[in-house]
């Protein structure tokens, strides 16, 4: 009955040991955890589906606008084509 409390002893001790040092280790670290950097990559990858919608759509309006200058652009030329043939000359 003795040798159990004995026994007893030395656990409770070991672990109060190695409790001191984890929380010696645990206070030290400067560094982050894996869930803290998880969600930062998350944000992240967030922010970039944000951006990447925003700029696409910024693009297609451009190449819309494009077109249609471009259009008016031939559209002039070819008035301008049409009247320098009208003229005598």
């Amino acid at each position: 009955m003795c040798s159990q409390f004995i026994y007893i002893y030395v656990i409770t001790s070991v672990c109060k040991g190695w409790i001191a040092i984890m929380k010696k280790i645990y206070k030290n670290n400067k560094g982050f955890t894996l869930v803290e950097i998880v969600i930062v990559i998350a944000i992240i990858i967030l922010f970039s589906v944000v951006f990447f919608m925003s700029v696409s759509a910024y693009l297609s309006r451009a190449k819309t606008a494009a077109t249609a200058i471009n259009t008016h652009n031939q559209q002039i030329a070819n008035a301008t084509s049409e009247v320098d043939a009208a003229l005598p000359g």
